[in-house]
């Protein structure tokens, strides 16, 4: 546990779940994973520095951590495209639908040891959808 800076509450990660989680899922989808969360954030940076003024807004509270959380939660058959850009399309859309459904419910941090919209997080559910939207807006990408 590392305290934060305010001391008034702790951050607990589990570095080491976490670490192998990302490596499982990185070899199972032929090193995509890390690729594709990568590139979420580059997108994220792009968006506050290029993007809309709703672009910029839905970027801002996207944090790294969420980004390969949420690449984490698409499943690995998304990972089979040969495409980076199409990996991303299926990244960002299955993100956005899960945010829409009940499934956000069961959508986990990469350590898969703390639910990934629990009431503690910074994000939101809401604010992670418009993200996604304005990501894919942002992009360009074709339905």
């Amino acid at each position: 546990m590392r305290p934060r800076s305010d001391a008034s509450q702790r951050i607990v990660n589990w570095h080491d779940q976490h670490y192998a989680n990302g490596v499982a899922k990185n070899q199972r989808t032929s090193q995509r994973f890390k690729r594709a969360a990568r590139i979420l954030k580059r997108l994220r940076d792009d968006m506050k520095s290029q993007g809309s003024s709703t672009a910029k807004t839905a970027a801002e509270n996207a944090t790294s951590f969420l980004l390969e959380s949420l690449a984490y939660n698409v499943s690995d058959g998304d990972y089979e495209h040969t495409e980076i850009y199409d990996v991303m399309r299926a990244v960002v859309a299955s993100s956005w639908r899960a945010t829409k459904e009940d499934a956000s419910e069961k959508l986990v941090e990469v350590s898969e040891l703390k639910w990934l919209f629990a009431n503690s997080q910074a994000w939101t559910k809401s604010g992670t959808d418009s993200f996604l939207l304005a990501a894919w807006q942002h992009v360009a990408f074709k339905n």
